[in-house]
């Protein structure tokens, strides 16, 4: 996984000036991306250092109709990086759309052009995953295309539209609002704390209501606290904690709504 240790460092390599593809003749990328599109369009193949990519009829016109001129500047490489990375709280994962080889440096045209298509490429697929979901529902196998529209009827104005927002504001516009996948993804938040933490306290079987007091009762506000029923801020480390009081009481009462379950508080 891509550690926030390894993502900072990406970032200063990122933004470093002299590994910029601005630092690099941009007549010279452009002459490289011209050749690297003609080629994507005679074989049907678009390779970027070791790495296949989809050859997109998308991505060719796009970069045809740009005069073969970079879609990226360093600010905004840097801004895809954490763009991405953020996709997590979706369920996806980062280093599915070439997070590690977005890092690298480009001190010649070549490679500033691969760096240009792969990041163009990163970001419409990650587009695509979060419009209509990373696998395939008839053959379970994950989606590569990029040829799909997104917000209209003209799939080539929607990528230039996306490619031309920050990238954070890019993958924003098309994540789904829908209440229900919104709570699958705060869902997915708390399991992925939880874990961090320990994994859910296990409850003894005893009833408990308001001024009731013990163990069992720290054991479930910490519960409640983890599970984002109650703030953290009510989890103390003293012996009121112990108690069950009306803090605990309206977290119950939300964890018992957010299951459906009858919400009286026991």
């Amino acid at each position: 996984m891509f550690t926030r240790g390894v993502l900072a460092t990406a970032l200063l390599l990122a933004a470093a000036p002299a590994a910029s593809a601005q630092a690099v003749a941009q007549a010279d990328v452009q002459r490289e991306l011209q050749r690297r599109i003609e080629n994507m369009r005679t074989t049907g193949a678009l390779r970027v250092g070791g790495t296949s990519l989809p050859a997109s009829a998308v991505i060719a016109t796009l970069y045809e109709q740009r005069g073969f001129s970079p879609v990226w500047t360093e600010p905004r490489g840097a801004a895809l990086l954490q763009a991405l990375e953020s996709l997590k709280r979706d369920g996806l994962d980062p280093d599915a759309y070439h997070l590690r080889q977005l890092t690298a440096v480009a001190p010649d045209a070549r490679s500033a052009a691969e760096l240009d298509l792969l990041r163009s490429v990163a970001l419409l697929t990650a587009a695509q995953h979060l419009r209509y979901g990373r696998v395939d529902a008839a053959s379970l196998r994950p989606r590569r295309d990029l040829d799909r529209t997104i917000h209209g009827t003209d799939i080539v104005l929607d990528a230039a539209q996306l490619l031309a927002m920050q990238p954070a504001a890019a993958l924003e516009s098309v994540r789904p609002a829908h209440f229900v996948y919104r709570g699958l993804a705060d869902a997915l938040q708390r399991m992925e704390r939880l874990q961090e933490l320990g994994g859910r306290p296990d409850i003894p079987q005893v009833r408990m209501a308001l001024d009731s007091s013990g163990p069992a009762v720290l054991l479930l506000r910490r519960r409640l606290v983890l599970e984002g029923d109650m703030p953290v801020t009510e989890l103390r480390g003293d012996s009121v904690d112990a108690v069950f009081d009306g803090a605990m009481d309206a977290g119950v009462r939300r964890f018992q709504h957010r299951h459906a379950l009858n919400e009286d508080g026991v």
